[in-house]
């Protein structure tokens, strides 16, 4: 009976976890995209970009947003687990500012942005997979609510600190900046690596894994006045993630 106690607060803390990274996740993709906008004027008067031109690069990100994020669904997610393919976007994301802070032109801008924006395409469903391995399907919503909660408040407390870096380090410290903070969550996944026991499919989260049985545990009895049900169908965060989570079940993938 201790033993199982020990499991069950060890998943509890390692489910709650998960829903933080995933959250961070969100905050880095929300970032990326604020970045640009916040350094403009900079940008502009360092490289003689007109107005056209910097509309361009930044309109460039969402070129190949959603089909990014299709080709992810369709071919990653059968093959590989949601922390895994996470952790390869955050490098990708966090790479990619590089030649930015060390190459800056208009062209590399632009294709920067259009291979950061294919890349990001995939990050929220992703990361709504992440969270629903941790929990049965009746208790998927709040994670679900908490984690796009995070691309909410990730630019709204970065934007401070990037514009204080704008100014004292100048526009490419703000890039490099995200670049770091996608390489510390990055690292945060990468130390996460728990085997979830609800690993999100169809008929994979049944009430048969420990996790399912401790429910209670994970939530704790002070939280049950927060109805996850009707909070995550306010909000409205789970039907990209359950369409890959759909796609990982039936290719066996299935898992953190």
């Amino acid at each position: 009976m201790t033993s199982v106690k020990m499991e069950s607060t060890s998943i509890q803390r390692s489910a709650w976890v998960a829903v933080t990274l995933a959250a961070a996740t969100q905050a880095v993709n929300q970032i990326d995209k604020a970045v640009v906008s916040l350094a403009a004027e900079p940008i502009m008067a360092e490289l003689d970009l007109s107005t056209t031109q910097y509309g361009a690069v930044a309109g460039s990100l969402y070129a190949l947003f959603s089909l990014g994020g299709i080709a992810v669904g369709l071919f990653a997610a059968p093959r590989f687990t949601a922390r895994q393919i996470l952790i390869a976007l955050l490098i990708i994301w966090s790479l990619l500012q590089l030649p930015i802070v060390f190459a800056a032109s208009l062209a590399v801008l632009v294709a920067c942005r259009v291979l950061l924006g294919a890349a990001e395409g995939s990050g929220a469903a992703m990361c709504v997979n992440a969270c629903h391995d941790w929990f049965p399907d009746s208790r998927r919503e709040l994670p679900g609510a908490l984690m796009f909660i995070g691309g909410t408040l990730g630019p709204m407390l970065a934007a401070p600190l990037l514009t204080f870096i704008i100014a004292e380090y100048g526009w490419r410290g703000a890039f490099l900046a995200c670049s770091v903070i996608g390489v510390v969550v990055t690292l945060g996944w990468v130390f996460s690596a728990i085997r979830p026991p609800c690993g999100g499919g169809d008929g994979a989260d049944r009430d048969t894994s420990l996790l399912c049985s401790v429910t209670p545990l994970i939530y704790g009895p002070h939280y049950y006045w927060l109805d996850d049900r009707w909070i995550g169908g306010l909000l409205d965060c789970g039907f990209y993630g359950r369409l890959v989570g759909t796609l990982r079940a039936r290719s066996g993938r299935a898992g953190y």
